[in-house]
């Protein structure tokens, strides 16, 4: 086991030392949802005659999915990871554009009880309800929240909650539409998506 986390952490080592710089803030890619459950969209940004090679890695460092390699591609271009058929685990993509690249976490995590349903406990005995929720969401815990991050469906992360407490208020300026809530326990993550259909939204 040792052995393992040591070979991946060099892993990890190298991509980051691959990553040269030059890559510009809007140069990189965007992926959501992430975390995601089957699959999710990689987002490349605009493109003009750039040579990109797109490569996802398990955290081995071995090749899960080459979309490009060394390819001269134009315009707004977009690709989609299906992963349904592999283990819930964090992957490595990995984007070069014009020889500089960069390395993006992308997580993979089980598929939730569809929203409109209550979840139950789990690793953690969480539960959260009630899903959908309007005006607050409720969680119980076995073991103490040391942290809650929302983030919308898309993976962008909207509030971080530090030892949050239960109800959690939903705010006005949430839209109706499914959040991914992620609670952190110690070293234990639980993530849960629910239904936001929120009284206030118009």
């Amino acid at each position: 086991m040792k052995t393992e986390h040591k070979i991946f952490g060099i892993f990890i080592i190298v991509l980051l030392s691959i990553s040269l710089e030059g890559i510009a803030q809007d140069s990189t890619v965007k992926v959501g949802p992430n975390p995601f459950a089957d699959s999710t969209t990689i987002y490349l940004p605009p493109l003009n005659n750039d040579t990109v090679t797109l490569v996802v890695y398990d955290r081995w460092g071995r090749v899960i999915r080459t979309f490009y390699d060394n390819d001269i591609l134009s315009g707004n271009l977009q690709v989609t990871f299906n992963a349904d058929t592999l283990p819930n685990a964090l992957y490595i993509l990995q984007f070069t554009l014009n020889g500089k690249s960069k390395p993006t976490s992308l997580v993979k995590v089980e598929r939730q009880v569809p929203s409109g349903v209550e979840e139950n406990s789990s690793t953690f005995g969480l539960k959260t309800y009630p899903n959908p929720a309007s005006t607050e969401i409720h969680f119980e815990s076995k073991y103490e929240i040391n942290k809650l991050s929302v983030y919308s469906e898309a993976g962008m992360l909207l509030k971080e909650l530090n030892a949050p407490k239960s109800p959690i208020k939903v705010e006005q300026d949430f839209k109706n539409g499914i959040y991914i809530l992620r609670f952190e326990s110690g070293e234990n993550v639980e993530v849960r998506r629910i239904l936001i259909e929120n009284r206030y939204s118009r």
